[in-house]
């Protein structure tokens, strides 16, 4: 097993990670060596369960250097690495570990978090492969089984497999409902298909004639309400990390829409005074696109306060809703 899985890692172009290049200040460094290192490996996972990436890094990696070649550590510190968005350091932590783990007590998570990593890196038929390649042995469960089927149908999708990915969703989400079971996964899988219809919206341009323009804007209008009945099942997983990323790419949506709409050319028919009045018609009937797209918007801010979240989600979302004038 453990050959596939070093095999594997380097299947993904991943450079190999070297902690000395990644150590703290010799100044922090003093700090911890003044410290039990039981305590130092705790407020790491107590820095990076709040948020601090990169506290939990330094003191990880210093461990690290001092000796600890654990596999435990290595593991959070892949963690921290993602936690901080370094998806591709946190790969060659994977990979490390993978080659050191001799008992292969993290074989599985391993597989699952580097799937993970590819697909935030945007690699998603590498990502697709990687969870088709993860070892189902002893011990995989059915939350795993569920978990597992949750990110094939996901990976499908994003890789532009529809059908397949759909119909994978569909069924793992059926076989969830009214459960307890996998909520973070469950709430990433009911956004990924808002997203992913989002996207579709947003990719159907408002060119050609005008009955054309109307059919689009149509199919637009129901891709973005379907996307909403999507995220409404992420609210009521209450799982903030997808709450925030469905609010934040509806609230794009109903602003690139707005936008698009503005971009149309008046017709050729009309006089310089008949185009200005048709285009002072159309700004103040799509302010309604605008005002959503703000709601939207605050509506994540006041999520992220609920759940006291700040990063780099919640400072999009400001910078967005401050940038609309209504």
């Amino acid at each position: 097993m453990l050959p596939l899985l070093i095999s594997l890692a380097c299947a993904h172009r991943v450079a190999p990670y070297a902690p000395t290049q990644h150590l703290p200040s010799p100044a922090l460094g003093q700090v911890f060596g003044q410290q039990d290192p039981t305590a130092v490996f705790h407020e790491a996972l107590a820095r990076r369960d709040e948020g601090d990436a990169q506290g939990a890094v330094d003191r990880l990696v210093w461990l690290r250097e001092q000796g600890d070649d654990s596999p435990a550590l290595l593991y959070q510190l892949g963690l921290a690495y993602e936690l901080a968005g370094d998806f591709e350091t946190a790969l060659g932590v994977y990979q490390l570990l993978a080659q050191e783990d001799e008992q292969e007590r993290y074989v599985l998570d391993v597989g699952f978090r580097r799937a993970m990593c590819l697909e935030s890196l945007g690699r998603w038929d590498e990502a697709l492969r990687a969870y088709r390649r993860l070892p189902q042995t002893a011990g995989f469960d059915r939350h795993d089984r569920l978990t597992l089927d949750l990110a094939l149908g996901m990976a499908e999708l994003r890789a532009g497999r529809a059908r397949q990915g759909q119909q994978l969703l569909e069924r793992s989400l059926a076989a969830t409902s009214s459960t307890n079971e996998v909520p973070w996964m469950r709430a990433k899988a009911w956004y990924t298909l808002a997203d992913v219809e989002l996207d579709r919206a947003g990719e159907l341009g408002l060119v050609g004639s005008q009955r054309k323009q109307v059919r689009v804007l149509e199919q637009r209008a129901a891709a973005i309400a379907l996307a909403e009945q999507y995220l409404v099942q992420v609210v009521t997983l209450e799982e903030p990390e997808w709450i925030l990323a469905g609010l934040l790419s509806l609230g794009d949506a109903y602003a690139d829409l707005r936008r698009d709409m503005l971009a149309v050319p008046a017709p050729g028919d009309l006089s310089e005074e008949e185009a200005a009045h048709y285009r002072a018609v159309l700004d103040q009937r799509t302010q309604v696109l605008l005002r959503k797209a703000y709601e939207a918007y605050d509506q994540g801010l006041l999520v992220a306060g609920k759940f006291q979240i700040r990063n780099e989600a919640t400072a999009l979302l400001r910078q967005r809703r401050d940038s609309l004038v209504l």
